[in-house]
């Protein structure tokens, strides 16, 4: 498997009836095929920011949240799009204290 590639979820609340138009827009970077798959794939996207940005400023009313999960080097990150706009936050992983050994 390729160090690059990411598990990509894409969740949203795009209506049913401007489900074929905002998929069509995707397909315009040839990424429709995320709505295929119940919004779940894995692959390289190395231009997505740029791309959920386009999309999701052309369907202002609706929002869109992108998770990646890298293949490379666990890291985990959400990013939420909405008319132009994106905010990310990245998973923070804890370590629990150990208990006693007995």
């Amino acid at each position: 498997m390729n160090d690059d590639t990411t598990h990509y979820t894409l969740e949203h609340n795009v209506t049913e009836d401007a489900l074929q138009e905002v998929r069509n827009c995707f397909d315009l970077f040839d990424i429709g095929f995320i709505f295929d798959n119940g919004g779940a794939s894995l692959f390289s996207w190395y231009e997505h920011e740029g791309e959920m940005r386009y999309v999701s400023q052309h369907f202002p009313e609706f929002t869109f949240t992108l998770t990646g999960i890298g293949e490379s080097n666990g890291e985990m990150w959400k990013k939420r799009f909405q008319a132009g706009q994106v905010e990310e936050v990245r998973a923070e992983i804890v370590w629990p204290e150990f208990e006693e050994l007995t």
